[in-house]
């Protein structure tokens, strides 16, 4: 009965994969600013096993679709437009630039009068694709997007200063890096032992995890890996016969992960490969949860918060991996009074002030 006393709408256009915990989370957000907010969801890749969603008031339906390659992502347009033109929202609020041109379409070629249009996505690459003639079509899309929506939200500068060079206008632009979403956060003093490591996330050789467990073996004595891939097996062998005492938890819940790493007392680890083509722009919500838990971070320097770690005490980072330079470094990081740091990282980075500064 509440959304009676709405006067507001919004729609948010996505593509996701298994996990929606970050559309999620914006859905929340904007309701909680009043907004009557529907979400149309579209699968990122794989069409023969996840359907387009669509919630509406909290009612779900869903449209199951056939694979057709690069077509699909044409039927995801024509679904988008037409909930837009039976709609009418206030706000449109796309999450990748294929999302936000829909609307885009109807305010310039069918005169549909949207007060706001937000162009909101979570990262950027210039080779988003390995077929360069696909990575020309999305960074034409990418010109449209920022040309033409009313605000672009990027997660780094430097992906803001990339779009600029794509046709962003400055004044149009908002920089947020990825918000930490962590319930009933928990700052605690704890010992932090700094031969003790864990990781969470995707176990694949493009994050680089292999590498940077062989070179810095020496100083590990245990090693916590709560995720899976196909590099999993390959590092818990590794470690075992090097003598590290070695625990594999898998894939886990946020709320599980979460409270292990409260509980955990050691360094976190996000190595980053500059190889890797979302490195440099990427704003790693896995290093904002390592912190915020009160975690120091062993990350590479390829990212761009890995400025602010070094710079506030939060952790170490590294730019080629030599095992006697890391050590120094873990040697002499200051872990003393850590969750003070924390504290204050997680208050910039929580997702109330972090998404007060979206233009709805």
């Amino acid at each position: 009965m509440w959304k009676l006393f709405m006067n507001k709408t919004a729609l948010i256009i996505g593509h996701y994969s298994q996990g929606r915990g970050t559309i999620d989370m914006l859905r929340t957000y904007v309701q909680k600013r009043g907004y009557a907010t529907s979400v149309l969801l579209h699968p990122l890749d794989d069409y023969s096993k996840l359907p387009s969603e669509l919630m509406i008031s909290n009612k779900l339906t869903y449209y199951t679709r056939r694979p057709r390659g690069f077509l699909n992502r044409f039927e995801d347009f024509w679904l988008s437009v037409r909930l837009i033109r039976r709609t009418v929202p206030d706000v449109v609020v796309g999450t990748t630039n294929f999302d936000i041109v829909p609307a885009i379409f109807c305010r310039i070629f069918m005169r549909t009068t949207l007060r706001s249009i937000i162009y909101y996505p979570r990262d950027f690459s210039d080779a988003r694709f390995a077929n360069p003639l696909l990575n020309q079509i999305y960074q034409w899309v990418e010109r449209v997007a920022v040309a033409n929506a009313d605000k672009t939200i990027s997660n780094t500068f430097r992906a803001e200063s990339r779009r600029i060079q794509l046709g962003l206008s400055p004044d149009r632009s908002v920089v947020i890096p990825n918000p930490v979403n962590i319930s009933k956060p928990e700052f605690k003093n704890k010992h932090i032992r700094k031969d003790h490591f864990i990781f969470v996330g995707h176990v694949s050789a493009e994050h680089g995890l292999l590498e940077l467990v062989k070179v810095i073996s020496p100083i590990i004595t245990k090693l916590v890996i709560i995720g899976e891939g196909p590099d999993l097996k390959r590092i818990v062998s590794f470690a075992k016969g090097q003598g590290i005492e070695v625990e594999s938890l898998h894939r886990k819940s946020q709320s599980f992960t979460v409270k292990y790493l409260r509980d955990f007392e050691g360094i976190g680890l996000a190595p980053y490969l500059s190889t890797e083509r979302w490195t440099y722009y990427c704003s790693p919500l896995k290093v904002g949860e390592y912190v915020s838990c009160c975690l120091p971070v062993l990350m590479s320097c390829v990212p761009e918060v890995s400025n602010e770690i070094e710079k506030k005490s939060l952790g170490v980072t590294y730019e080629s991996l030599d095992v006697d330079v890391i050590r120094e470094k873990l040697d002499q990081l200051n872990v003393h009074n850590f969750e003070e740091r924390a504290h204050e990282f997680y208050l910039q980075r929580n997702v109330a002030n972090s998404l007060a500064r979206l233009p709805l």
